[in-house]
């Protein structure tokens, strides 16, 4: 069970270095290694459907299940 909360998730094919996440972290998702992102969900984006949009260049949609509180 998870209970926290999540804005926008990035998936990766490989492990980043202590300095890719970093760069994450203080840049935000604009960081240059984001572009490498496999998936980039977007939970804020478009709240108000069930749909999460994936804003990498492979545009892996999902979409939400049991009604999730999403703000």
């Amino acid at each position: 069970v998870f209970n926290g909360k999540l804005e926008a998730p990035l998936l990766f094919a490989r492990a980043l270095t202590r300095e890719e996440l970093a760069s994450l972290r203080d840049l935000g998702n604009g960081a240059p290694v984001a572009s490498e992102a496999l998936a980039h969900w977007d939970f804020v984006a478009e709240a108000h459907t069930d749909r999460v949009p994936d804003r990498s260049t492979y545009a892996r949609h999902a979409r939400t299940l049991n009604r999730p509180l999403r703000l």
